[in-house]
């Protein structure tokens, strides 16, 4: 687990606080607060560090564990992810988050047979947040049932009322299935929720790429721009889009036929 040593702590004081670094005004909140942070900005080993760092404040944080898992996943760290979940519901065996965490690391190592039968178990543990249906909805892709995925993310996005959150991991898990047009509706779902965020842009812009529409990627990623000026990737990016002439767009539009 090399690049993740951090995740290692003391496990023999199961029910306290373990002793953490000296850092004044910094305590588990504060941690996990960063984690979410980091997260949400997609920058998943400083997340991964901060709930880490949460843990050894006070080892019993939900939250963290939850958090810990998910940045796992979004590595593409699924044997590990799968091996943290477990870890976490030792300690809360009844945690519908961890146990949605556990089923999507599943889809990855066992298959999504087993991976359904775990979100199952997230299901009936009921109290858990969005990301349970989410979740689930990345296993039925997976599994090419698209049409239950479509009722899982509906769900979701009751659940999550105006989080700009939830609208766009759905956006990236469809787009990851190859399926921009759909997943286009959930990035500007996301953008309506929360203008300030420039991922759904991003996200939006990267639908219209894959789907060979060069100007309103362009144009989405003008739109990240604004809210994001010293971003040197996304000014990059643009520039590449800007350098693709008139016969290369039409290859594209023609090879998306």
């Amino acid at each position: 687990m090399g690049r993740f040593k951090w995740l290692e702590f003391d496990e023999k004081c199961p029910n306290g606080v373990i002793a953490a670094p000296e850092d004044e005004g910094v305590d588990e909140a504060v941690c996990v607060e960063r984690g979410d942070n980091c997260f949400w900005e997609e920058s998943y080993e400083r997340a991964l560090y901060h709930y880490s760092r949460a843990l050894r404040y006070q080892i019993n944080l939900e939250q963290a564990w939850v958090g810990q898992v998910r940045c796992l996943l979004a590595l593409g760290e699924f044997s590990e992810a799968h091996l943290w979940a477990d870890r976490g519901l030792d300690r809360f065996p009844n945690s519908a988050d961890l146990l949605a965490a556990k089923a999507a690391a599943s889809s990855r190592t066992r298959g999504t047979t087993a991976a359904l039968r775990i979100s199952d178990r997230a299901l009936e543990a009921g109290g858990g947040s969005d990301y349970v249906w989410t979740a689930r909805g990345e296993i039925l892709l997976l599994a090419h049932e698209e049409a239950a995925a479509a009722r899982c993310f509906a769900k979701a996005t009751e659940i999550a009322g105006k989080d700009w959150r939830c609208n766009y991991v759905i956006g990236r898990l469809l787009l990851s299935a190859g399926d921009p047009a759909r997943a286009l509706g959930y990035f500007a779902e996301a953008e309506r929720c929360d203008g300030a965020q420039s991922l759904s842009m991003i996200g939006a812009a990267d639908c219209y790429e894959r789907m060979g529409e060069i100007d309103a990627a362009k144009s989405a990623l003008y739109r990240a721009l604004r809210l994001t000026p010293s971003d040197c990737e996304l000014r990059e990016r643009v520039k590449r889009l800007e350098r693709i002439g008139p016969l290369r767009r039409l290859w594209r539009a023609l090879r998306r036929r």
